[in-house]
């Protein structure tokens, strides 16, 4: 039984978005878990949410409502953390909903594992013609393998898990020790906050469910200052981002730990903009120039990021910014999550290249998943036997394991088995055992 003492500070910044309010709104006092204090912060908006918002803070008193001049979303979430007396935090976008228990799964999870900071959960894309594109991921255009239960706040485990603050259920005690806010961008300005407070986390739970619900529309401000939009802002939003993220691990002696989120989260994304970019303009050139200078000597020598450092930008793009790549000259392996996915494999000089999404798709459709594995259309219920038994089926063709000192690929059976040398950090030692499924 979960202790219904402990209240959630649930901050949900409001900026023209009054078709999608009230179902949000909805959500939110309906929760099963009611020891809510529900910040609403209206900045500035156009259009009726603050007559919504104060139509409902008649109705639940534990609705409060601030009016204030617009100042963006990141200053409208840091002001609901200056008031909240709450000893979790919660965020909520307005135009998303959550399911009826999303806070009671989430304050069960901390009172019955007392060593966890930080709980997740999966959310649910929405189209705005109500179809649902399944889980959200970092990468629409790979199947992900998805993290479950508990862990520890490893780098794989960061790379992997969402930055964005809506999937968790926050300690107020971390961001308060911290004194954590929103960095204010108006292009990805919470991949920050999320990044620095799991500097302080030793374990995170991630819920098996889909509690949130995230609304995928074409007007928000994600798709109106992405990268097709406005390269150079992106850059700027990014360049900036990452600088101070790095001076906070800098400050927290955790940038040798957090190096391979710093290049996956922040970098990787940054070099990912520039393959939108007819040209390298002067203006993308200083923004490069500004990041080159400020990498420090411990992030890894990798390609995109030699070439950060040598100031060559013109050879970036030919990368394509890969978001994962391991290994060396020798036996190396890459995954591109572009609009061009493929699966290259490096064995002394020679070159593999498979599209993946060629062999393996995913789509949803109506109560069905249909898996398309070369050729091969496989539809299945959605019923969770038939999707448990489909995420194992898919871990054996291919996975990817590692510990302090290996990286095992398991590929259709193969496994090979990577030692990494953690004595000489710049380069990687790598032994290669390849070995078939079952062999001890």
């Amino acid at each position: 039984m979960f202790n219904e003492n402990q209240k959630i500070s649930v901050i949900i910044p409001v900026y023209n978005v009054e078709q999608y309010l009230r179902k949000c709104l909805d959500s939110v006092i309906n929760q099963t878990y009611t020891n809510l204090e529900i910040i609403c912060i209206c900045d500035g908006s156009p259009d009726n949410s603050l007559e919504i918002l104060r139509e409902y803070e008649q109705k639940d008193s534990r609705i409060i409502v601030i009016d204030q001049e617009n100042g963006g979303v990141s200053l409208a979430r840091n002001r609901g953390l200056d008031i909240a007396t709450g000893e979790y935090i919660a965020f909520v976008d307005p135009d998303d909903y959550l399911m009826p228990e999303c806070y009671e799964c989430a304050i069960q999870v901390y009172n019955e594992n007392a060593d966890c900071e930080m709980v997740s959960c999966f959310a649910n894309v929405i189209k705005e013609d109500g179809i649902s594109e399944g889980y959200y991921t970092r990468c629409k255009n790979f199947y992900s393998i998805f993290i479950k239960g508990k862990h520890h706040l490893s780098n794989v485990i960061v790379c992997r898990a969402s930055l964005a603050p809506w999937p968790y259920l926050y300690k107020k005690s971390i961001i308060d020790m911290l004194n954590l806010r929103f960095l204010n961008y108006k292009y990805c300005e919470d991949l920050g906050f999320n990044a620095m407070y799991m500097s302080q986390v030793n374990n995170i739970y991630f819920i098996d469910k889909c509690l949130y619900n995230y609304l995928l529309r074409n007007n928000s401000a994600s798709s109106i200052f992405g990268p097709d939009n406005n390269i150079c802002y992106a850059l700027e939003s990014y360049v900036n981002e990452t600088k101070e993220v790095l001076n906070f691990y800098k400050n927290q002696n955790k940038l040798d730990k957090f190096k391979t989120v710093i290049v996956d989260k922040f970098i990787n994304t940054t070099l990912w903009i520039l393959t939108f970019a007819n040209e390298l303009t002067p203006e993308i050139k200083m923004f490069l120039d500004d990041l080159a200078n400020n990498l420090p000597k411990e992030i890894c020598p990798r390609s995109e990021i030699e070439y950060l450092r040598k100031k060559q930008y013109y050879k970036i793009p030919q990368l394509k910014a890969p978001w994962i790549k391991f290994g060396n000259k020798i036996l190396g392996l890459e995954i591109y999550r572009s609009k061009n996915p493929k699966l290259i494999m490096k064995f002394l000089g020679a070159k593999i290249t498979i599209h993946y999404q060629k062999i393996l798709t995913a789509k949803n459709i109506n109560n069905h998943k249909v898996l398309n594995i070369c050729g091969l259309k496989i539809k299945i219920s959605k019923q969770k036997k038939m999707i448990e038994y489909t995420k194992n089926f898919l871990r054996r063709i291919f996975c990817i394991k590692k510990n302090d000192t290996h990286k095992v690929l398991n590929i259709i059976g193969f496994k090979l088995k990577f030692k990494l040398n953690t004595r000489n950090k710049k380069t990687n030692d790598i032994k290669t055992d390849i070995r078939f499924r079952g062999d001890k």
